[in-house]
């Protein structure tokens, strides 16, 4: 009984399930810790950076920035939305 609850925990983890969010800590261009003060909006993410230098980059392939936050195991975060 213990192997098939492990089984199916396993598959939740996997398919997550399980998994919690996890916020996001590595910046999409450079993969260094992001500053939290330094985001850029864009396709309906805040997309954090770990420099200004980084937002041109983001802006021009944001589909790339949040394909690779979710890459890194990371959950990117929603922006506010707009009044």
């Amino acid at each position: 009984m213990k192997t098939i609850l492990g089984i199916v925990a396993a598959v939740m983890l996997a398919t997550g399930a399980l998994a919690a969010d996890k916020p996001q800590t590595k910046c999409p261009v450079s993969g260094d810790p992001i500053d939290s003060k330094v985001f850029v909006d864009v396709d309906g993410y805040r997309i954090y950076m770990c420099c200004k230098g980084c937002t041109g980059k983001i802006k021009a392939d944001p589909k790339k920035a949040v394909e690779t936050i979710k890459a890194n195991g990371e959950t990117p975060e929603k922006a506010p939305e707009k009044k």
